[in-house]
């Protein structure tokens, strides 16, 4: 009994240890993921104020619209740059995002002097600080940030490798200490062992009349063997019946999912810390989905508008044709968008299909998987489910498109 207590105790013990392993394992991979966005966003922020500022002295612009944008950038800058260095995990992050703002405020120094030129007419000072000093103060700035989001995800990457390491050792722990507790619970098993024939025989051949009683009697308390039934007598005459011929099944429909590797795609999406990996791995999901091409599409936080932010087998001409979609509009993506409901484009006069399936979050409907689906196979059950398991993945890596990312993207 006191085995049994102990073995659930450490069973249980064992299991909790794993689940609060589980879910800190989660937890870093959120931090990760948020601090690389805002990283990612931060540095989109660098490349807008460098444009926005060359605007002053191009011909043609209105530099009061530019310079406006330029605040606007540089308020956005520092908060994200101030962000950074209040959710580092750690001292060195918190410094180098500590230099990033350090050098927010040169350019935004360097930005009045630019700006007081310019309205005092002296377009050529004004030309050599933008591509000269404040270039360089831009380029160290990128230069800063890159170097703290490569240093939190090696961070993260190394905290999430202990994280699992310990969950090893937990597992195997416990197992082991089951495996012990099953062992000394087992009841011990004697084995008759049979009657040697030796003995028998000389108890028949010493013993006289009663070793030969003994041997009948040990006989006697055995079953009595039962003769075998006699073969049948085979039939003459009877008439051959020819072997039936093999009836080959029918081909499968459509091509079958590799399952194995559906499952290692939404495990490497699960681990997915770089944005870079990203058109792989759609790339892989497209062969398993047997697709010409697919879109993920992305609504910005009103709700209103999808953008198709990532895409594999489209040329970029074609997705920036595309542009946007409304939430209301008439067609198979804009509907999964605003139901939450997956849905089907049965191919029609030679054009391909599609499978169309919202990525739903906590949050909601936050985007559309669209799948452009050959030869009928968008029909499939198993691809209609491959591509709902796809979309749930996304879910965890796709957020909704702020504001000014929105404008970004509608222009391309």
């Amino acid at each position: 009994m006191f085995l049994v207590l102990a073995a659930f105790v450490a069973a249980a013990g064992s299991g909790y240890f794993l689940w609060m392993l589980d879910h800190r394992e989660g937890a870093v991979r959120e931090a990760a993921r948020r601090y690389d966005a805002e990283a990612e966003r931060a540095l989109m922020l660098v490349e807008r104020l460098r444009g926005a500022q060359q605007s002053y002295v191009a011909e043609g612009q209105g530099p009061q619209f530019w310079m406006e944008r330029t605040a606007e950038t540089l308020d956005g800058l520092q908060r994200a740059v101030t962000t950074l260095a209040g959710t580092a995990p750690a001292d060195e992050l918190r410094e180098g995002a500590r230099v990033a703002g350090a050098t927010v405020d040169e350019l935004r120094q360097m930005d009045a002097r630019a700006r007081e030129w310019i309205r005092g007419g002296d377009r050529l000072m004004a030309s050599d600080l933008i591509f000269t000093e404040s270039l360089t103060a831009s380029g160290t700035l990128a230069a800063a940030i890159a170097a703290v989001r490569d240093r939190q995800r090696q961070m993260a990457n190394a905290e999430i490798g202990d994280i699992r390491q310990r969950q090893l050792y937990a597992a195997s722990a416990g197992a082991a200490l089951g495996l012990v507790v099953v062992l000394l619970l087992a009841p011990a098993v004697k084995v008759a062992a049979p009657r040697d024939t030796r003995e028998a025989l000389r108890m028949l051949l010493e013993g006289g009349p009663a070793g030969a009683a003994a041997v009948r009697a040990e006989a006697g308390s055995r079953p009595p063997a039962v003769p075998p039934a006699p073969a049948p007598a085979p039939v003459q005459n009877a008439p051959a019946r020819p072997a039936p011929t093999p009836v080959a099944p029918p081909p499968p429909r459509f091509k079958p999912i590799d399952v194995p590797a559906a499952a290692r795609v939404c495990s490497d999406l699960a681990r997915v810390l770089d944005p870079a990996d990203l058109p792989h791995l759609l790339e892989r999901a497209a062969g398993l989905l047997d697709a010409s091409g697919v879109i993920v599409w992305v609504g910005d936080r009103t709700g209103e508008s999808l953008y198709p932010t990532l895409a594999h087998g489209y040329a970029p001409t074609v997705l920036s044709r595309m542009g946007h979609l409304h939430r209301d509009d008439d067609n198979a993506t804009a509907t999964a968008y605003r139901m939450g409901e997956p849905s089907v484009v049965p191919a029609r006069n030679g054009a391909a299909g599609a499978i169309v399936t919202p990525i739903v979050s906590p949050d909601g409907c936050v985007g559309v998987l669209a799948a452009e689906i050959r030869d009928g196979a968008e029909e499939d059950g198993e691809r209609r489910a491959l591509a709902g398991i796809l979309a749930a993945q996304l879910a965890t890596l796709v957020t909704a498109l702020p504001a000014a990312e929105r404008a970004i993207q509608a222009q391309g």
